[in-house]
């Protein structure tokens, strides 16, 4: 069992599995944990691209990779996912603030299903959302040069 077993069509069956969960759920479910560096980017979205690679080898052969049988970095998985033409960020910012994002899209795409759906009530939600999320991108950048600070010992 290897990531050269992946194909583009379970990397996508794993991003689909991961929309539908969810990133918590999902993570726990196959025993992986945050992404600390490396992001798979799929139509603007972030995703922990170790947890979407495991999972991905279970959608095409029917075995987990759990995260103990690969890395998760530039010699394994990142480059297995960009062979298959995906693309991998390795951002700074945190991945909670686009999780958060990717929860908040998914409820809103359920709310235009609803019969009584408000457009007026949806943009009020959408800039709550945003300011919030603003507010925890800014104080995990903080968090980080805090970091970095006690890090060198500054």
């Amino acid at each position: 069992m290897s990531l050269s077993d992946l194909t583009a069509d379970g990397v996508r069956a794993a991003i689909a599995e991961f929309d539908e969960r969810g990133r918590e759920a999902f993570l726990t479910q196959y025993g992986f944990g945050e992404a600390l560096t490396y992001f798979l980017v799929y139509e603007g979205l972030k995703y922990d691209s170790k947890a979407i690679a495991g999972v991905a080898h279970l959608h095409d052969t029917g075995d987990l990779l759990s995260s103990s049988e690969f890395t998760g970095g530039l010699s394994e998985t990142v480059r297995h996912l960009e062979a298959l033409g995906f693309e991998i960020t390795s951002e700074s910012e945190s991945p909670n603030t686009d999780s958060a994002w990717q929860r908040i899209l998914a409820l809103m795409a359920e709310d235009r299903q609803r019969d009584d759906f408000d457009e007026r009530e949806r943009n009020y939600k959408l800039d709550i959302a945003s300011n919030v999320t603003e507010a925890i991108s800014a104080a995990a950048k903080h968090v980080d040069s805090w970091t970095a600070t006690l890090k060198i010992g500054l």
